[in-house]
């Protein structure tokens, strides 16, 4: 039978020619080595395989049709374009899939870029192709298909009751997210409804179970929820294939130990630490182990800690928890930025800012740091009088550069108002003031007013309660830096005064609300 077939093939050829015949061909059009040997292989065992006369006219046909698209690549994918009637059948069905899949298609490059990339739409007839979309749009209600076949096209030849089956696993593992939250997600991740629902549920009891370690199941279910719902992929992953993923996480953000990925699920006791980089990065989960193992020694080689020149795991830890980021950069990028951080502030002692403002290398270092030094510059008060002085600053605080320019400027205007005599700090000092909270910031305000008393501000009313008034106004730099305990223990009365302004805050918002939608002017 086989020999018959073989035969069929060559069209009473020898077998040789008709391999050298066919493989000439598939050269001709630009086709590999392995894509031809392929593709002759294919051929070569179907009894109605057309002959090399027919093939060439097909594969032009199959050009002049798609002329945006990479017909050899469509070949390579689905050699068993070249037994349709390209000339006959062929411009039917594309105009049916431009039809059907409409806008979503277009804003994909269109339905050339869509059959290039899966070539077999082309062997379905128009009312197979409408009926499979049918049955898909039944099986997952609220979905908008037409999107989700542009991405995946091979969902067209899943079974529809197992797509359902995957979908309705899918509504059930997310239940604390809305039905349309869900079919957003599977329109735009539809690699999702790929994969049998027993997958979903063991990647989610995975990363229940690692993300639960340090609170209850209902933190753990609804922190698994949001990682899925920002990193889908991560359901797809076989259970073996994720611990590791977790693993290499955990390795690679290790306070203490080697930093190389091992493998397996993380530690108990870091099992909390991937548990915080996952809230903030959950991408990461999908990055390959040997990357994230790569990036964490390409972090301590870069920025050795001031006392070894040796890779600091801490301090790599420490970085990365605080901006998981880091971790998802290239090797390169992150020397790039180094560098390009150095010629910035030449004089600042860079690797000392990204270890304590690690967010500075998630920054834009060409365009958004520079505006934003300079605008740090203009604001800064008391004035700084040179270059030097300012990158000497950074150095102190390098999460100045971290801040939008309108808060710092709110706040160094509120600082001001608050303590007039700033001219006697230094700008070292002045910007450990500025990195306050703006509630911490309003300490001042209410020290002044138990001084003194405020019987100009409506807000207060005058002397507060519950707190002896001292002889004088403490030091601003007492105040901003007084734990939180010990400033409730001296003055008890704040706690009182900071919620009436709250309130009296909430409520002229209120009144502000309400008079900008009737259009009158609120009274004074």
């Amino acid at each position: 039978a086989r020999g018959a077939r073989r035969r069929g093939a060559a069209g009473g050829a020898s077998r040789d020619e008709w391999r050298e015949r066919m493989a000439a061909i598939w050269r001709s059009q630009g086709l590999s080595a392995e894509a031809t040997e392929r593709l002759v292989y294919w051929g070569e065992q179907r009894a109605s395989y057309p002959n090399a006369r027919v093939v060439e006219r097909r594969v032009t046909a199959l050009r002049r049709l798609l002329p945006g698209a990479d017909v050899s690549a469509m070949l390579g994918r689905a050699p068993m374009l070249v037994t349709l009637d390209v000339e006959v059948e062929a411009p039917l069905r594309v105009e049916v899939v431009r039809i059907l899949l409409g806008p979503a298609a277009a804003s994909a490059g269109g339905a050339e870029a869509v059959l290039e990339r899966y070539p077999r739409l082309l062997m379905l007839s128009p009312w197979r192709l409408v009926g499979k979309i049918e049955a898909l749009a039944a099986a997952v209600p609220g979905v908008r298909v037409d999107r989700a076949i542009v991405r995946q096209p091979a969902l067209l030849y899943r079974r529809p009751r197992t797509v359902a089956a995957t979908f309705e696993r899918l509504t059930m593992l997310l239940r604390g997210a809305g039905a349309d939250e869900v079919a957003a997600l599977a329109e735009s991740s539809p690699g999702l409804l790929m994969v049998r629902p027993q997958r979903l549920s063991a990647a989610m009891g995975v990363l229940m179970e690692t993300l639960g370690a340090d609170g209850s199941e209902a933190d753990a279910a609804a922190l698994a929820r949001r990682v899925a719902m920002r990193n889908p992929r991560a359901l797809t992953l076989a259970p073996a294939t994720l611990r590791s993923a977790l693993g290499a996480l955990a390795a690679a953000t290790a306070p203490k130990g080697e930093l190389r990925a091992g493998p397996g699920a993380p530690a108990e006791e870091h099992q909390e630490i991937v548990s915080r980089v996952l809230r903030r990065a959950p991408n990461l989960l999908t990055r390959s182990p040997s990357a994230l193992g790569d990036n964490a020694h390409a972090l301590a080689a870069l920025l050795p800690s001031p006392e070894t020149d040796l890779p600091d795991a801490a301090a790599v830890s420490t970085m990365v928890v605080r901006q998981p980021s880091l971790l998802g950069y290239k090797s390169a990028t992150l020397a790039t930025k180094l560098n390009a951080l150095k010629v910035l502030l030449p004089s600042a002692d860079v690797g000392r800012m990204v270890r304590g403002a690690p967010g500075l290398m998630a920054s834009n270092v060409e365009h958004t740091l520079p505006r934003k030094i300079e605008s740090l510059h203009r604001a800064f008060t008391p004035p700084l009088e040179s270059r030097e002085e300012l990158e000497e600053l950074l150095e102190s605080t390098p999460s100045l550069l971290t801040m939008q320019p309108e808060l710092l400027a709110s706040k160094m205007q509120r600082l001001l108002e608050l303590c007039p005599d700033l001219d006697g700090y230094k700008p070292t000092t002045m910007g450990r003031f500025v990195l306050n909270s703006k509630e911490r910031i309003e300490r001042l305000a209410f020290v002044q007013e138990m001084v003194v008393g405020d019987t100009s501000d409506a807000d207060n009313g005058g002397q507060v309660d519950g707190a002896a008034s001292p002889a004088k106004i403490p030091k601003a730099s007492t105040v901003l830096n007084m734990p939180q305990a010990l400033f409730m223990r001296r003055y008890p009365g704040y706690a009182d005064w900071a919620r009436q302004r709250r309130d009296k805050g909430i409520a002229a918002s209120g009144r502000a609300l309400r008079h900008k939608g009737d259009g009158s002017t609120p009274s004074r």
